[in-house]
């Protein structure tokens, strides 16, 4: 009798462990944890592993005549989502958050929905390369920098140094002033330097009080 009971035992073991991988391989369907069920399949960006965007497009395929699908970021939200047209292709939105994004999907079978299947695709952040923009001035030459005497008033005038020597001239050509103190006052000390017809010179006359 003991003989005969061992064996016994041992393939009612064997029985209840594969009871229990079968139970445990159809829970796992249910909860949507298979990329393709039975036929049923959806691709993320026709299963592209990596995407730079939110907005994704899903290619989606039933192996049953449905009519109708439900498509979520997530197990809780599928179950509650309403039905929408059965579409091969479909425009989405990723949740929020960079990482590893997973979009479910099942459809109607008659009264009966489908196993939720799903893909994975990793959201990453965009590399932006910044972009030299060359802004190229056009300056158009004013008089006084084509002519260092020209001038439009008395203010742009001083009396400084130009090529070397001492000049009535217009102050942006000057960077240092003149030291003999007779070329820019005058002998009498009663001279400036004045801005007479756009040109530069020495006047000794007051100016008028307006």
């Amino acid at each position: 009798m003991q003989k005969h009971a061992l064996p016994i035992v041992l393939m009612l073991l064997v029985g209840v462990v594969v009871a229990a991988i079968a139970v445990f391989s159809s829970q796992s369907r249910m909860e949507g944890q298979s990329r393709a069920t039975g036929g049923d399949s959806i691709l993320i960006n026709g299963g592209a592993a990596t995407t730079t965007k939110r907005d994704v497009v899903l290619s989606l395929n039933s192996q049953v005549v449905t009519t109708q699908m439900r498509i979520a970021n997530s197990l809780p939200e599928l179950k509650l989502a309403g039905p929408v047209l059965f579409q091969k292709k479909i425009k989405w939105t990723l949740s929020n958050g960079y990482g590893k994004k997973t979009v479910f999907a099942s459809f109607k079978a008659g009264n009966k929905w489908t196993t939720p299947v799903y893909d994975t695709i990793q959201y990453l952040r965009s590399n932006l390369t910044p972009t030299l923009v060359q802004i190229t001035l056009k300056i158009t030459p004013t008089s006084a920098q084509l002519n260092p005497f020209f001038c439009k008033y008395d203010t742009d005038c001083v009396c400084g140094m130009y090529a070397g020597q001492c000049a009535y001239v217009n102050r942006y050509y000057s960077s240092k002033a003149c030291s003999a103190p007779d070329f820019c006052t005058g002998i009498t000390g009663n001279c400036q330097t004045r801005c007479i017809r756009n040109t530069c010179r020495l006047s000794c006359e007051q100016p008028a009080v307006q």
